[in-house]
């Protein structure tokens, strides 16, 4: 009779003992229980790698939403491929390009890419400077001429606006061949960097003066070097401004110059926008004017369609050339779509600086 009275007893206290076990100071208890529930040890130990402190209750939700992103990540990588694809420009073209040291130029051909010298471009000064790309322009000799890829810079082509300026006595000139060539080459490129016989011709269709001819290691493009380089011709810019009484518009002397050589556009460092080269942004653009109605709709409408039709230049900036324009106190340059601008502008502005040099190897 009293052993079946204890049998009920002793039942009770076990029960009581399992289900405070939870509470207990050694815990043994709640290792079993998670023994006993694989979802919540799962969880647990999900959560307890990359979080260190969590508790679990808050490691729970980050558990179970971890596997469901990673499956979801090989779609976001498919999705990428063809965004590249698809938004090819051509600076993807000249991506596809040949690369070559300096070692090995000898190698390379006309409108390959070679790097050489450095030259702060990503505008974080404490990595150190970036590696120049040059567009090999030319080669022949032992020697082959050079034009850098990006805009390296923003300068001035004089530090102030003046009356009469030549080539020779230009700021930019003296910048370019003292600063610039001292912070880009070590004194080992700069031995093979040739001094080239800078010829200044007179601007082609204004006739205005460009003084002595100069000796140089780095120098900029002139309107002449467009026509043997790029092949743009002067007489396409003087029959389409006949036709037009004013000078050529984007849509379509931009496109006969774009497509002559692509190289012609230009995108600028960000240490370059930083010092001033700015850069265009077509979308921001065509925002501006699409929201503008009074009181000229039909010029707004024509300029909207200026933009569109040179979206190839999206991010391309304005970059000098060493001709001067329509007058001494104005100097040529190429517009961010690839109008060359014969006219010129102020002498004080600060636009692109594409720098040039020939070098021996």
């Amino acid at each position: 009779m009293k052993k079946f009275f204890l049998y009920p007893l002793i039942l009770c206290l076990s029960i009581c003992l399992i289900s405070c076990g939870p509470g207990s100071a050694d815990g043994e208890i709640s290792d079993l229980e998670n023994s006993q529930n694989p979802v919540m040890t799962d969880g647990l130990q999900g959560s307890s790698e990359p979080s260190g402190g969590e508790t679990g209750a808050e490691a729970e939700p980050s558990a179970s939403t971890e596997e469901p992103s990673s499956s979801t990540a090989e779609p976001s990588v498919s999705t990428e491929e063809p965004s590249s694809d698809t938004g090819e420009t051509e600076e993807s073209e000249f991506d596809a390009l040949p690369r070559w040291t300096f070692d090995e130029i000898a190698d390379a051909k006309a409108g390959d890419i070679v790097v050489f010298g450095n030259y702060e471009q990503d505008n974080d000064a404490e990595n150190g400077a970036e590696p120049i790309e040059w567009f090999i322009l030319d080669m022949e000799d032992g020697q082959a001429t050079l034009l850098s890829v990006y805009l390296l810079d923003g300068h001035r082509y004089h530090p102030e606006d003046v009356d009469k300026i030549t080539w020779e006595d230009c700021g930019m000139r003296a910048w370019l061949n003292d600063d610039f060539l001292n912070a880009a080459f070590t004194e080992a490129e700069q031995k093979h960097i040739a001094v080239t016989n800078v010829v200044n011709e007179d601007n082609p269709i204004f006739g205005t003066p460009g003084g002595n001819d100069t000796s140089d290691k780095i120098w900029l493009l002139s309107l002449g070097d467009l026509e043997k380089y790029f092949h743009i011709s002067v007489e396409e810019w003087v029959e389409r401004e006949k036709m037009m009484e004013e000078p050529p518009n984007a849509q379509t002397y931009s496109k006969y110059c774009y497509d002559q050589d692509h190289r012609i556009l230009a995108k600028p460092t960000a240490y370059a926008i930083r010092q001033g080269c700015d850069p265009i942004d077509i979308e921001a653009e065509v925002e501006i004017f699409s929201n503008a109605t009074e009181p000229y709709p039909g010029y707004y409408a024509s300029t909207i369609a200026e933009f569109e039709a040179v979206r190839y230049a999206d991010g391309c900036a304005e970059w000098r050339l060493r001709s001067l324009g329509d007058r001494e106190s104005e100097a040529a340059f190429v517009v961010y779509d690839g109008r060359v601008e014969y006219r010129g502008t102020l002498l004080a502005w600060t636009l692109g600086v594409r720098p040039a040099l020939t070098v021996t190897y």
